[in-house]
């Protein structure tokens, strides 16, 4: 599919961004202070992610009932004013979230000593980098309405790179093959999402100055993403390292334009 000039600038400014969240991600899983514990952590986090969302669901629920309150809600309206693949969707989307979830939780209990509680999902916390990467995203909503949401949406899931890392795995044995068997199933699913983010922006007719913030935000996104991935991963990156990502000192990572076509 023929890609928009501007949308390409904004992959282009983005890629060397994911590269430096698969950076974080890949160190940690060969680091030498990688320990059970430092899995546990991580793994934590990721059920956070995966229970709230961007955390800022009911903190009692989070998207488990939020989504479900919305099938409830549209139900009434189902094969009149709401087709029944969008209500399709939302089912899908529920269980996809809750899967993921569940995948993690699982990883994390088996790393528990035997008789240790198990994860659940009152005692998960946001951490201080995912807050920041959070509060930002949440006052882009707020701020800059569907353009802001747009931003996000191109940003969601740092083009899988956690996912795509931990696929990786496979083979090492133990936990590792647990995580790597998890991310495959993740990335699957979340892959075809996070491109019809991507392609969705380019539908949008901006002048020179909206394009500009657009690529401001999403920039500014993904470099708290490398934060927040640093913060979920006990910092296996140093902040000098950081800062040199963010300034370009890294391969960019090669953006697949061809599996556009799947989400558009």
């Amino acid at each position: 599919m023929p890609v928009n000039q501007k949308l390409k600038e904004i992959i282009d400014a983005a890629t060397p961004l994911f590269a430096g969240e698969a950076e974080v991600v890949r160190t940690y899983f060969d680091w030498s202070n990688r320990t059970a514990a430092t899995d546990r952590k991580w793994i934590a986090h990721q059920c956070f992610k995966e229970f709230y969302g961007s955390g800022y669901g009911e903190p009692e629920h989070g998207i488990l009932v939020e989504w479900g309150q919305q099938m409830i809600d549209k139900r009434p309206e189902l094969d009149k004013g709401m087709d029944r693949h969008e209500m399709l969707q939302l089912v899908e989307g529920i269980y996809a979230e809750y899967h993921h979830y569940c995948l993690f939780a699982d990883i994390y209990d088996n790393l528990g000593a035997p008789g240790e509680a198990k994860l659940i999902p009152s005692a998960l916390k946001n951490w201080t980098e995912g807050k920041t990467l959070d509060d930002y995203r949440l006052d882009l909503r707020m701020t800059h309405g569907e353009l802001g949401q747009a931003a996000m949406d191109f940003t969601e899931g740092g083009y899988c790179t956690l996912y795509h890392e931990g696929t990786k795995l496979a083979g090492r044995g133990g936990i590792d093959d647990q995580i790597a068997a998890a991310c495959q199933i993740v990335y699957d699913d979340e892959v075809g999402h996070m491109l019809k983010g991507v392609v969705a922006l380019g539908d949008y007719d901006l002048d020179d100055a909206g394009w500009a913030l657009v690529k401001e935000k999403v920039v500014g996104q993904l470099q708290r993403r490398i934060h927040m991935r640093n913060g979920q991963f006990s910092y296996p990156l140093s902040q000098e390292r950081i800062k040199a990502i963010h300034a370009g000192d890294i391969e960019p990572i090669a953006f697949d334009y061809s599996i556009m076509n799947k989400a558009a």
